[in-house]
Formats: C-alpha cells, sequence, structure tokens
C-alpha cells in the first residue's frame, strides 16, 4: 500500500481548514439542482481556484464512485484547483446528503449530471467544461 493512501490518513481538520479558508476568500459555493427526471434534489459544492490565470473560466465535474460522496475525489480536485480551473462536485442520487432514491451505477445518473451541466452552464457560463468520473462516476460521465 502507498504510504498516505488509507483512509486512516486523511486530515478532516486539514479538510475544513481548506474549506473555510476559500469560504472566507468567497470561493466556495454550495448548491442545489432538482433533477427533470424525477425531482430528486442533488447537493453539491462549486469551488473557485485561488490562482488567477487562462483556466478561471474552465470547469472541471467530479462524478464519484458508488458509496462515496462529493468529497471521495477531493485529491484529484485539489489538483485541478492548482492548475486554475473551477471545480464542482455533487453528491449523485441515493449517495452524500442527496435525495435517496434507486441507484444505477450510472444510467439514471447520467440524466442528473446533464441537470448538473445545464446549471453550470446557466449560472457560469464556461467557456469549456470538462467531466472526471471514478468508477460509477466513470459509467455516468460516459452513459
Amino acid at each position: 500500500m502507498l504510504k498516505g493512501t488509507n483512509k486512516n490518513s486523511i486530515s478532516l481538520v486539514k479538510y475544513q481548514r481548506y474549506f473555510d479558508f476559500h469560504k472566507k476568500l468567497g470561493l466556495y459555493e454550495e448548491f442545489t439542482v432538482l433533477t427533470i427526471k424525477d425531482n430528486l434534489i442533488l447537493y453539491g459544492s462549486i469551488i473557485k481556484p485561488i490562482l488567477v490565470n487562462h483556466n478561471n473560466n474552465k470547469v472541471v465535474i467530479f462524478c464519484h464512485g458508488v458509496t462515496n460522496n462529493r468529497w471521495s475525489l477531493f485529491y484529484t480536485m485539489h489538483l485541478v484547483l492548482r492548475r486554475g480551473y473551477r471545480v464542482v462536485s455533487y453528491d449523485a442520487r441515493n449517495h452524500g446528503t442527496s435525495s435517496k432514491f434507486l441507484t444505477s451505477l450510472g444510467q439514471i445518473e447520467a440524466c442528473d449530471l446533464q441537470d448538473i451541466i445545464a446549471y453550470v452552464k446557466r449560472k457560469y457560463q464556461p467557456e469549456k467544461i470538462g467531466l472526471y468520473g471514478f468508477s460509477m462516476g466513470a459509467a455516468t460521465c460516459l452513459f
């Protein structure tokens, strides 16, 4: 096992400091989206980078795996933020704080992702949108 990769090595205090710092700078925002398919509520977060560069009007949407939540890909999100991209991460249906309903392992979740993309386009008018998915999240992106 790689050093520092087990779940006991994650410092929740450091996470909280990281997000508190972004909130104080006005770079962190939470949102809710009502799904078109079945009126479920999805909860998510948008984090703007501290770095100002040519990537600031580009967004990467993160889709987590089954049994995880919007923070499970934090290490990868942090790398994207360090390059100046805006990050969107949300709890898929039946995960985290989002509404509880059946999970289809990507197929129905793809419709939810379309709702998230529509919200991001409407609110931020990004230059480009990238998708990053892990496990079920990867299937969601592919569907």
